[in-house]
């Protein structure tokens, strides 16, 4: 359901994460220094096909693991693995 084309750009304190789904779908990303992530942002309120999500107030030079989510219509909850990042500076897939 995941579209392996993503989008990313990190600056210094925050970072913006694209992807598309090929079903409309509600998408989140789960985030944080560690493979247990601790943050999560809200749940997009409609199904759609691209998905843009902007993380804030990031630690600057902190690494961040981050995981891509997303349910279809059907419930279906889909997320690829993601590789953790370097920096916040430098959020790598």
């Amino acid at each position: 359901m995941l579209d392996e084309s993503t989008w990313k750009y990190a600056g210094n304190d925050s970072a913006s994460l694209a992807w598309e789904t090929n079903l409309p779908a509600t998408a989140y990303v789960e985030y944080g220094p560690t493979t247990s992530y601790g943050s999560k942002t809200p749940v997009s309120d409609r199904a759609t096909y691209i998905h843009v999500i902007h993380l804030a107030g990031l630690k600057s030079g902190t690494g961040y693991h981050y995981r891509l989510v997303a349910t279809d219509e059907r419930g279906r909850k889909f997320s690829p693995r993601m590789r953790p990042s370097r920096r916040a500076s430098q959020l790598a897939m």
